[in-house]
């Protein structure tokens, strides 16, 4: 019997325009050289990633308006597994901005508000496809006007009905869930801080974060760090370090990372296995940029030279080291 698909949720979806500008300049006339949208949102970004490495996946989304057609469109013909849920709001636009470093600016618009009615949809069509044993993702900001504990509502509700649920979020939203349990979450350094109010600007300040989101109720933590990889808390305490890439965009490399993670654990490849190929899965998307996720086959090269290294190998000098400020 097949096992029960990758579920994820984006509650908040956005068709993404990413430009790349040499040498961007503020308040000035800038010439992109190059132009490409993107459907897009944390969870269609996982999802997408997921059906590139060749998991069954279902993504749920809100969609509204032309830009809502169009990602329905997009997802449909890259042949992803997709239940839109129509809403009377425009489905926002995101705007990525990379330089020639590939360093990227984002600007973010507000996404519409769902009427009670439009959510319920959304939660109906959720639990239609989130059977006993799927893997369920709830990822990314909340609509306006959504209370901040609905991912823990829904994640109790979920895995009261069999689901794995993984969340990927932050501030009050992450805060609102972190007490139902989920299996899994995976905040990115600046969501952590928001969530729990404190910095993060050494390895020792992000394991002290990871225990203070696990003590509060997740199960464990894929807390990601940016061009410094990955804190992985579960079983064991793990750094994972990607090795150097040529970086054309640093847009979707969390979802890479929170796709490889969950590909490698149901591949059954274990906590380590799946911190060395989460880390090069995103190192490769980093790596390809562009509007396709493109990271599976640049990703097999990169896994011997990704660093695992568990936190209790690490002095506390070499762990007080700050790397952020």
């Amino acid at each position: 019997m097949p096992s029960p698909p990758v579920v994820t949720l984006t509650l908040n979806p956005a068709l993404d325009l990413h430009e790349e500008v040499p040498g961007p300049r503020l308040h000035a006339l800038n010439r992109a050289s190059r132009g490409t949208f993107e459907p897009s949102g944390k969870g269609i970004n996982v999802a997408r990633a997921l059906h590139e490495l060749g998991l069954e996946v279902t993504a749920v989304a809100p969609l509204g308006g032309p830009l809502g057609r169009l990602i329905r469109e997009a997802l449909e013909a890259q042949g992803l597994n997709l239940r839109a849920c129509p809403v009377a709001g425009e489905t926002r636009l995101n705007v990525k901005i990379a330089d020639q470093a590939g360093r990227t600016t984002e600007f973010n618009l507000p996404g519409p508000a769902l009427s009670g009615e439009e959510l319920g949809r959304v939660w109906d069509a959720l639990r239609s496809v989130a059977r006993p044993g799927s893997w369920v993702v709830l990822a990314g900001s909340l609509p306006p006007g959504v209370p901040a504990t609905l991912y823990g509502d829904w994640t109790r509700a979920l895995q009261a009905q069999g689901a794995t649920v993984l969340l990927d979020a932050g501030g009050e939203a992450l805060r609102g869930a972190l007490a139902s349990g989920p299996f899994l979450i995976k905040p990115n350094r600046e969501e952590a801080q928001a969530a729990l109010g404190s910095p993060i600007r050494t390895r020792q300040d992000a394991l002290d974060a990871a225990r203070r989101l696990r003590a509060l109720g997740a199960r464990q933590v894929a807390l990601s760090l940016g061009a410094q990889g990955a804190l992985l808390l579960g079983e064991e305490a793990v750094f994972a370090t990607p090795p150097e890439v040529v970086v054309r965009s640093t847009v979707g490399c969390g979802d890479a990372l929170l796709a490889g993670l969950i590909a490698s654990l149901r591949w059954g490849r274990g906590w380590q296995g799946a911190a060395r190929f989460a880390t090069a899965y995103a190192a490769a998307r980093a790596q390809h940029g562009g509007p396709d996720f493109g990271a599976a086959g640049r990703a097999q090269p990169l896994l011997d030279a990704v660093q695992l290294v568990g936190a209790a190998e690490q002095g506390a000098q070499e762990r007080g080291v700050e790397l952020w400020t």
